[in-house]
């Protein structure tokens, strides 16, 4: 049996509006509004890419303050899901990016980070914009 996450990214080029969407087929995985309480998304991409973001994403230990732009919603507790962020790439560039999900049962804090729990998705690919 197969399960779908999906994420939404919209992006503004030359004040035009495009929606990317990022669709995980992950086998046996359900994320659901009841466990955004025990889940967390983080992202990383190389620097550059984006104009309104600095650095590269949250991923790594002690990243957890880096911009990412998160856009609520929140979980029951106030910590970030990542759920839906908002950003503005550059005219053209080129980078890796990487989404990684989370599973941190009764460790998710406000300072929890990409190395705290188990993964259940860890994806990165090649990015073009142009």
């Amino acid at each position: 049996m197969l399960f779908f996450f999906s994420k939404f990214i919209t992006v503004c080029y030359e004040s035009h509006f495009y929606l990317v969407v990022l669709l995980l087929i992950v086998p046996f995985f359900v994320f659901t509004a009841c466990e955004d309480d025990e889940h967390m998304l983080f992202f990383g991409w190389t620097d550059g890419i984006f104009s309104d973001l600095t650095g590269t994403g949250n991923i790594g230990a002690g990243n957890h303050d880096n911009s990412v732009s998160y856009d609520n919603p929140n979980d029951d507790n106030g910590y970030l899901v990542g759920l839906r962020t908002i950003w503005t790439t550059r005219a053209t560039s080129q980078s890796k990016f990487r989404v990684i999900l989370k599973y941190q049962p009764n460790i998710k804090s406000a300072t929890s980070d990409s190395t705290d729990g188990e993964s259940n998705v860890d994806a990165t690919w090649n990015m073009s914009i142009q």
